[in-house]
């Protein structure tokens, strides 16, 4: 077991506030492969004792939960524990983090510090490393001043250190051709043979990756294909590892056949026996995988049984670049601006399942003297293999059409109706100088009534009234305030409504008359009008506004106005 030092350390009084206030505290533990020489001290029942031993010190501190990161290593903050950890301290759950010591908390020293010396001091939140000796509530003494930043250097240093041999044993394996990835990585068609470290035949995969070359040196195209296998119910990739327990992800439960599958399938040079490492790279300890072009890739020829010929694959290639070609030929013409193309991403569903759908560019004819176009297609659809929902879409053109023949209506109802809109206005506020009125009776007898109260205590004290008088006259009073309390709470909560509806109200005028000299539809405005836009398959377009209360609230208004105008007249 880890020991404590024993050493004394110098530290300023604490004042009494914060010595006594009391503490919400969480148990932070960590352990990482790169804890594996001293997994006995660094174990996570090990940490957890040193932790609570010292907080027997400790009785202010009462902990009420533990946040654990087992096998996650402490060069980064994605953890998931530790991402629990900063919400429960966010919503104010807990506010004091105890840990073992500085590293468990993390060994990237940029990090660390940004957490110790900005994030818990800002957010008021006491921080613990017990074998460190450092309390944040305690001021640290000169030697301490120096000490704890350098102990995040070194553990960051350590982190840095044991990676590089990792990386570098690794490197030596994946050149003697020994590296095998994790079994969810190993290519569809293969099973891990680590006895061999290679890669054996899967009799149950291997015959389709067989059968989905042969279709397409047939000439069968990627869609076809892709249908066929999904009609057959031919578990996917990803389908085949939930099925076999090497991901829990419910993504894959029920994951199907899609282009993007198919086409790395076809272009992967594993199914010639070649084994190839570095697609996917670190550019240094911490930082984000990038993938890397293909002259950085690293080859090991010939180290596990092929599943295809050099001399077919090579024929497959050329019918995907002659694809490639003529797809890129649709594509010569103008091109469409990044804004055109995310106009409404993110923004329009199908209306019969609800599923986003996917924007699309139109491919056009090379002869073809039509400007591109953008269409939007039923996600569930596509992406179910044709399973879910139908197949339906709708150009951006069209939904635009729709968009501004709705925005004209909202357009035309501001620019002609700005005395409705006055008068709506009017009314909030008559409404709230109304509730305004209303809190001060209601505070004027609550006042009245503490005056009573006042009287009838003197009273029994004189004995003008006998004990059993004062507690039935008293229980009287007690019952009338409470309920003009809920009369005030429920008063104020309405003034509030009425508030946030006014100031809604004028922030829609203030945008719709910020937009209404607009012509074209960007983003921008599609962000701050449009909530949600329905698309069904009988072509059928809903808008869903975000300030859809206030536009009913005020056509209503406005033909309530026409409406008493025509019967005046």
């Amino acid at each position: 077991m880890a020991r404590v030092s024993r050493k004394n350390i110098a530290v300023t009084a604490v004042s009494a506030d914060e010595e006594l206030k009391p503490y919400k505290a969480c148990l932070y533990l960590r352990l990482s492969d790169e804890d594996e020489r001293s997994i006995e001290d660094n174990s996570i029942g090990n940490q957890k004792k040193i932790c609570l031993e010292h907080l027997k010190k400790l009785p202010e501190i009462e902990v009420t939960a533990s946040y654990i990161d087992n096998g996650a290593s402490g060069t980064n903050f994605s953890r998931p524990g530790f991402k629990r950890m900063l919400q429960d301290l966010t919503n104010g759950r807990i506010n004091c983090v105890v840990v073992k010591d500085l590293s468990r908390l993390g060994r990237n020293y940029l990090e660390t510090s940004e957490y110790l010396e900005k994030f818990f001091p800002e957010a008021g939140i006491r921080f613990i490393a017990v074998n460190n000796g450092y309390d944040s509530i305690r001021k640290l003494n000169g030697k301490q001043e120096i000490v704890i930043p350098f102990s995040n250097i070194v553990n960051d240093m350590y982190a840095k250190d044991v990676s590089r041999k990792i990386r570098s044993s690794i490197k030596t394996l994946m050149k003697c051709g020994e590296f095998l990835p994790p079994s969810g990585s190993i290519p569809y068609g293969y099973l891990r043979d680590e006895k061999n470290n290679t890669y054996i035949i899967d009799k149950e995969t291997a015959p389709i990756v067989r059968e989905i070359f042969k279709m397409k040196l047939q000439g069968v195209s990627d869609g076809e294909i892709i249908r066929t296998l999904n009609r057959k119910q031919i578990p996917s990739p990803g389908k085949i590892r939930y099925l076999r327990g090497m991901t829990k992800a419910e993504k894959y439960k029920d994951a199907v056949w899609v282009g993007s599958t198919l086409r790395k399938l076809l272009s992967n040079e594993v199914y010639l026996g070649h084994r190839i490492h570095g697609k996917v790279k670190r550019d240094c300890l911490g930082a984000e995988k990038k993938r890397r072009p293909q002259e950085e890739w690293e080859y090991i020829y010939n180290v596990h049984p092929a599943l295809i010929s050099e001399e077919d694959f090579q024929k497959i290639q050329q019918i995907k670049a002659k694809g490639r070609e003529k797809q890129a030929q649709c594509n010569k013409h103008q091109e469409l601006s990044l804004e055109e193309r995310r106009l409404l991403t993110g923004k329009i569903y199908c209306g019969d399942c609800g599923t986003l759908m996917g924007g699309r560019k139109g491919n056009q004819r090379f002869a073809s003297k039509e400007l591109p176009r953008i269409f939007y297609q039923c996600g569930g659809y596509e992406y179910s293999g044709r399973t879910r929902c139908f197949n339906h879409y709708i150009s951006q053109k069209d939904v635009l059409e729709k968009i501004k023949n709705a925005l004209n209506v909202q357009f035309k109802l501001i620019a002609e109706s700005d005395r409705v809109i006055k008068r709506i206005q009017d009314d909030k506020k008559e409404m709230l100088a109304l509730h305004d009125k209303k809190r001060k009776e209601i505070n004027d007898e609550l006042a009245k009534m503490e005056m009573k109260k006042e009287r009838l205590l003197i009273d029994h004290n004189n004995g003008t009234i006998n004990s059993e008088e004062y507690k039935y006259i008293r229980q009287k009073y007690d019952d009338e305030e409470q309920k003009l309390r809920r009369i005030l709470v429920f008063a104020e909560k309405e003034r509030k409504n009425q508030e946030k509806q006014l100031r809604t109200i004028e922030e829609w005028v203030k945008l719709m008359k910020q937009f209404m000299p607009q012509k074209n539809i960007d983003r921008k405005l599609i962000e701050h009008l449009i909530d949600t836009i329905y698309v069904y398959g009988n072509k059928n377009v809903e808008i869903v506004f975000l300030f859809k209360n206030e536009i009913e609230e005020l056509t209503g208004a406005a033909r309530e106005a026409e409406r008493k105008e025509r019967n005046i007249g």
